[in-house]
């Protein structure tokens, strides 16, 4: 695949682990990647939990962007 192909080498070259933003896509380092945790106690169906590139991120905390996962909306903090 070549997702993953691509996080290999990112990897290979700087030493670092990468993961792909799950709003925009990009390949970002896992170290400055925020998670977003979700509740699965309360969940009827099972829904993953979300990595954010920080440009993502702060665009739902300021409001630029909504984002629905499963039923839910993601609130800013």
């Amino acid at each position: 695949m070549v997702d993953d192909e691509q996080l290999h080498q990112l990897h290979e070259i700087s030493g670092e682990e990468f993961l792909f933003c799950d709003r925009c896509g990009q390949p970002i380092e896992r170290s400055a990647a925020h998670l977003i945790e979700r509740d699965q106690s309360q969940e009827a169906e099972a829904v993953e939990d979300v990595w954010l590139c920080t440009n993502c991120q702060h665009a739902i905390e300021t409001g630029e962007v909504e984002v629905v996962i499963g039923s839910e909306l993601l609130e800013p903090e």
